[in-house]
């Protein structure tokens, strides 16, 4: 149970990327410890759909850190230019 939690969580920190750049860090990382866990637990259905979860949150912060960093980046460039 606690990792299905986690995994929720994992992924409610990934679609906040616009309030801040650091949660989806939080989501890649949460999701990176969750899956290794899970790998060592014996499997059953929740964690089978927790493992699940945890890979769509993890896609999830790098696709929505993507698409809301880039352009901050390339902003970063004009500073100065007129």
């Amino acid at each position: 149970m606690f990792f299905f939690i986690s995994s929720l969580l994992v992924v409610i920190f990934a679609f906040l990327t616009p309030v801040s750049l650091s949660f989806p860090v939080v989501a890649i990382v949460g999701a990176i410890i969750g899956i290794y866990r899970i790998r060592k637990k014996p499997k059953t259905t929740l964690l089978k759909m927790a493992a699940f979860i945890f890979v769509l949150g993890l896609m999830a912060a790098i696709l929505n850190m993507v698409y809301y960093g880039l352009p901050i980046i390339g902003d970063v460039d004009m500073i100065g230019q007129p």
